[in-house]
């Protein structure tokens, strides 16, 4: 049976550690663990948040470790030519029904709406968005876009809420001027969209034979396709998410899971 590692990229691929030395150490380590495994006949796919274009830009050799990225938080997947294999997007009824959500806040201080697209990411809330990410200033603000979202289209969005968090040079598309400002975002994908969504579809289309999908996160996205899947988490995850998952499948790194996995073949 072929074996496909599946692994979230911040935090746990790349650890962003504030050592630099011990960040691109660990980060080295990771990435040849991951060129054993392939060799030995497994497949190794990321799962990230991070648009194409971002991912792309902040390991752009991630073809060189991975068969494919599963992006957006699950609505879109890319070969590493960078081939579509499938798209989820809002669509034009939806978009359109969170411009209008948007547009019945009043907030104080300055806020973006940003659609991760195909065609790459756009400072609007656009029909051909795979996910909608907004940051704001203000916590109160933020608090008011998460409410106006939830009671107008709770039903058809999820929403995950990160609020008080630091900006990483190169997650987002932010202006480099504003991310010393906007610490709080929110991620909003359509209902049903994961990770483990993600997945499925990746695997429906490219899978001829059984698989076992073996993943590995760090953050609270992380967690349905840690619980749907034989999952791990890397020990750097907050208290939150280990409290769900069993002590024993808790890891320090990629590297040390591959070489767990590989020992029990």
């Amino acid at each position: 049976m072929k074996k496909i590692l599946i692994s979230d990229y911040d935090f746990t691929f790349d650890p962003h550690l504030k050592d630099v030395s011990l960040n691109r150490e660990t980060l080295r380590k990771n990435k040849e663990a991951v060129k054993r495994w392939r060799e030995a006949g497994n497949a190794f796919v990321f799962a990230t948040g991070r648009s194409k274009e971002s991912f792309t830009e902040n390991l752009p050799d991630w073809n060189k470790y991975a068969d494919y990225s599963i992006v957006c938080d699950g609505a879109t997947a890319v070969t590493g030519r960078g081939e579509e294999v499938f798209g989820d997007c809002f669509g034009e009824e939806l978009a359109e029904r969170m411009i209008q959500a948007a547009n019945n806040t009043h907030l104080r201080q300055n806020h973006v709406y940003i659609s991760y697209t195909g065609e790459g990411e756009k400072e609007a809330i656009t029909p051909s968005a795979y996910k909608v990410v907004v940051w704001s200033e203000l916590a109160d603000d933020h608090d008011t876009i998460v409410r106006s979202f939830k009671e107008e289209l709770g039903d058809d969005l999820d929403i995950i809420s990160y609020c008080g968090i630091t900006v990483i040079e190169g997650r987002h598309c932010l202006p480099q001027d504003n991310r010393e400002t906007y610490h709080h975002m929110i991620n909003i994908n359509v209902r049903g969209i994961s990770k483990t969504h993600g997945i499925k579809r990746l695997t429906e289309r490219i899978a001829a034979q059984d698989v076992h999908v073996i993943t590995v996160g760090d953050g609270p996205n992380d967690l349905p396709m840690l619980t749907e899947y034989d999952g791990y988490l890397v020990e750097r995850a907050g208290d939150d998410v280990k409290a769900k998952i069993d002590k024993s499948r808790i890891v320090p790194n990629v590297s040390d899971l591959i070489d767990k996995l590989r020992n029990q073949q």
